[in-house]
């Protein structure tokens, strides 16, 4: 029987940072206890990860008091009879580069689609084109497929299409124009293949690429036209990266001799993480983790419309769209090629430049640890923060039908290190945009990314640092939607806390309006909209009563209306930004000045 561990140590080897922390039994439960960071050093000059973990939980040793690290740098495990080191080592990764993957189908509706749904949900890959046997006549022309090739230069290939005993001859030639491509390049270059088409061909598809390269059978993509193995081919590519990408970043094989096992992907375990809360606790769960070189949107639904529990599903099934061209530190180049600067200078309380813009971004892009020096490159680096989570969301939303989310979660160091809470909340009620009665949370010990793959690895653990260390709930949300004049009457609320006392507010249209409600209080809320207003329950100008707790903000009421509404005219435009950073700032804080008044940053409360 395995001993129980009671001092684990989980880490997360960022892109940018590595975060390592502390979780120990401390009178029967498992709590946070410390926390350090590093600079991550899998580049020049270290070229070493290990030395980043070993610096952050230096920090850790100093807070507790003990040694985690031997002198030489390696790991204390097991925990020593006089107290050093720790039990269990749990780490996750998003160090290491993506691949760059090529998708390669039958037709654009079929194919390619379920193709795109299962790359969109791998750690690690970055779509860089697409082709489909149906682009057009120019197609029939295996020039015009070499081209696109070797434009894309791709280190991976996933080739679909064709459900199990489907159409053999369309399949062949399209595994075959693959095969002319890698027979074209020296050993060294060609892409590993991936073949998730129909299965009778397999054999076939072997036979062509025998000698070109290395080529791996997955289990069809889509096996009938009624059925989709997503998950099952995300999962297998996954594995892929974690062995010929994340396991040869520099000193990850002696991190792996710590732990026991292969590093998880940071997204992964996020995911994971969201699944875990949504089942658990029966929620509608969404989750935001925003990085310096990737950003992650992960779902789960956990109740029904009606509020009853949803049935029970695979635990491996887990909603996640990853995007590993999108970015807000290193990979910002990336994450401008798909968002202008007009998007992005729109969430500006003043006119700025778009070469301004540009120059503070690509800045930020060869400095991604920096914190910003004046206030108007925090504005940008939050307005780029919106526009890729805006960007992400639209993409999971393609693949998870929208739903009523009782659980917001924001994930990320520019979420999570904002000037003051009620910003971070701003941040996610602008990128998301809901609807109804919703609770928010931060990741603010940056530990989210680690506890999904606790929860496989220690699930009591994983689940007592959820339930009273892992997260700081800002409060309950409650977000309008139809038309909504600004300044009208748009809502009226009532709190009755279940300690007797009563609050009463009325919310005019257009704003946003944080109602004082410690998280030691609860209460019944009720919903009066106007008569265009719905307020989550799918008609507009009907009431709603609802069970709510209180938080850090307390309940924060959004009346903008959705989506959100940008007058055209510039002058208008920033004048609106500004009255919604009135509304959200608390008041001690609102030493906020726009780039026409001072550079300074904004100081939280």
């Amino acid at each position: 029987m395995r001993k129980q561990s009671n001092s684990l140590l989980v880490a997360d080897i960022g892109s940018t940072m590595t975060t390592v922390a502390l979780i120990e039994r401390v009178h029967g439960r498992y709590r946070f206890v410390a926390r350090g960071e590093s600079l991550t050093t899998h580049g020049w000059p270290w070229s070493d990860v290990t030395i980043g973990v070993c610096t952050a939980a230096r920090q850790i040793e100093q807070l507790v008091g003990r040694a985690l690290f031997r002198d030489d740098g390696t790991l204390i495990r097991p925990r020593t009879a006089h107290g050093e080191g720790v039990d269990d080592f749990v780490v996750v990764s998003s160090a290491a580069p993506p691949m760059r993957a090529v998708l390669v189908g039958l037709t654009h509706d079929i194919s390619l689609r379920s193709g795109h749904r299962a790359l969109a949900s791998v750690t690690g890959v970055q779509l860089v084109d697409s082709f489909a046997l149906d682009n057009g006549a120019e197609w029939r022309d295996p020039n015009t497929w070499l081209t696109a090739l070797q434009r894309a230069c791709p280190e991976l290939v996933l080739i679909v299409g064709g459900c199990d005993g489907g159409a053999d001859q369309p399949m062949l030639d399209l595994i075959h124009l693959v095969a002319l491509y890698n027979r074209l390049l020296p050993p060294a270059e060609r892409p590993l293949v991936c073949y998730a088409g129909n299965v009778q061909l397999a054999e076939a598809a072997a036979r062509a690429f025998a000698g070109l390269g290395e080529l791996r059978v997955m289990a069809n993509v889509r096996p009938s036209p009624e059925t989709e193995n997503i998950n099952r081919t995300a999962l297998d590519i996954e594995a892929l990266y974690r062995e010929r990408q994340l396991m040869r970043t520099p000193g990850m094989t002696r991190v792996a001799e710590w732990t026991g096992e292969v590093a998880v992907p940071a997204a992964r375990s996020f995911g994971q993480l969201i699944h875990y809360v949504g089942e658990r606790y029966a929620l509608n769960v969404i989750g935001f983790d925003v990085g310096s070189g990737q950003t992650t949107v992960a779902s789960y639904c956990g109740r029904t419309l009606d509020g009853a529990s949803a049935p029970q599903r695979d635990e491996s099934v887990v909603h996640l769209t990853v995007r590993t061209d999108l970015g807000v530190g290193w990979n910002i180049p990336s994450a401008l090629r798909q968002i202008t600067p007009e998007q992005i200078a729109r969430w500006f309380p003043d006119e700025v430049d778009a070469e301004k813009i540009r120059e503070i971004l690509l800045n930020k892009s060869l400095y991604p640890q920096s914190v910003p020096a004046e206030m108007t490159e925090l504005f940008v680096e939050h307005a780029l923060a919106r526009e890729v989570m805006r960007v992400t969301c639209a993409a999971h939303s393609d693949a998870t039908s929208p739903k009523g989310w009782d659980l917001i979660l924001g994930s990320g160091r520019i979420l999570t290190r904002t000037p003051a809470p009620s910003y971070a909340a701003l941040l996610l009620l602008d990128a998301l945009e809901p609807v109804g009665v919703t609770k928010l949370a931060l990741d603010v010990g940056n530990i989210a990314t680690t506890l999904g793959a606790l929860a496989k690895h220690n699930p009591l653990a994983a689940a007592d640092v959820v339930e009273y260390d892992a997260f700081l709930t800002l409060g309950t949300l409650v977000a309008t939607s139809g038309r909504i004049v600004p300044g009208d009457a748009a809502l009226r609320l009532r709190i009755e806390c279940h300690d007797g006392s009563t609050v009463q507010e009325a919310v005019s249209g257009g704003t946003i309006r944080i109602i004082p409600l410690p998280s030691y209080r609860s209460g019944t809320l009720a919903l009066h909209p106007a008569r265009e207003v719905d307020v989550g329950v799918g008609r507009a100008g009907t009431s709603a009563i609802v069970e709510v707790e209180g938080g850090m903000l307390g309940i924060l009421v959004d009346t903008r209306g959705r989506p959100l509404a940008f007058p055209a005219e510039a002058q208008a435009r920033c004048q609106m930004i500004r009255r919604w950073l009135e509304d959200i700032l608390p008041r001690q804080s609102r030493s906020i000045r726009t780039q026409a008044d001072s550079g300074r940053v904004l100081q939280a409360a």
